[in-house]
């Protein structure tokens, strides 16, 4: 196991001590609920927060300095199922890697169940080196006898989504 740690964004301390941010350019960032301020708080841990200014929404792309010491794990591995939380992690992971020359590809929510399988089948078969997973969409039901590599992007907000993603590589039959 390899935990990658790093300083918050300024922003996280901001958020948790006053509960809204106001950008310089008129948007924010509001959590006026707990469960609204553990998602700002696991946004921001991706890099990214969502904003609001005036009647429009958007998305605030923040320094991520945890692309490169995910970068450093990823480059040793031979082959990796890689969790994710958000669509912008899944964007991160993509970037890293691109910088890699690594094959991937990304199942989440709008993947069609005969592209998820044929993706699955390329995975099981060594075709791709990375396989990035919304945690959502693939921590339960999976069956990846062939890997014994897990690295989670971001860690889900339910041990239970944990463990059932963790449980998806060690397998009845693992080979590896």
């Amino acid at each position: 196991h390899e935990i990658i740690c790093d300083q918050p964004h300024p922003l996280y301390n901001t958020l948790i001590r006053d509960k809204v941010y106001e950008f310089p350019y008129g948007a924010s960032v509001v959590a006026d609920t707990p469960a609204n301020l553990r998602t700002k708080l696991r946004e921001i841990c991706s890099g990214f927060v969502k904003i609001k200014q005036g009647t429009r929404t958007g998305i605030q792309p923040l320094t991520n300095t945890k692309n490169e010491p995910v970068q450093n794990c990823l480059s040793k591995l031979p082959q990796a199922l890689i969790y994710t939380e958000f669509k912008w992690d899944n964007i991160n992971v993509a970037k890293i890697c691109k910088n890699l020359n690594a094959t991937y590809a990304i199942i989440d929510g709008s993947i069609k169940e005969k592209d998820r399988s044929r993706i699955f089948t390329q995975f099981k078969n060594g075709e791709l080196r990375f396989l990035i997973v919304q945690n959502q969409s693939g921590n339960a039901g999976l069956d990846l006898p062939c890997m014994n590599n897990i690295v989670w992007y971001t860690l889900p907000d339910k041990y239970i989504n944990f463990s059932q993603g963790n449980g998806r590589i060690r397998r009845k039959g693992q080979t590896k």
